[in-house]
């Protein structure tokens, strides 16, 4: 288990090696909450269509071919950014 240390304790080396540290893991939570972002606007995409699919299955005509469309590019689409729409 890591030690707690008070950073006035540290170096200009240490200070720079925990900087850099830092800013990894902030590009890394940002990232991610990039990725989620995106995969959130897919679920809500997806709803969206379901809804239309769920209406049209209740007797208020057929669904057009380009939300089931949509809605099947949605689903075999990977959950990342690089196979975003």
């Amino acid at each position: 288990m890591a030690q707690a240390v008070s950073v006035a304790e540290l170096g200009l080396p240490q200070l720079e090696l925990l900087k850099g540290q830092l800013e990894q893991e902030v590009e890394f939570l940002s990232s991610s909450l990039a990725q989620l972002k995106v995969v959130q606007t897919k679920f809500v995409e997806a709803k969206e269509c379901l809804n239309v699919l769920h209406k049209g299955n209740e007797g208020e005509g057929p669904p057009c071919a380009a939300h089931q469309l949509r809605i099947l590019v949605l689903l075999l689409l990977p959950q990342t950014p690089s196979g975003g729409l």
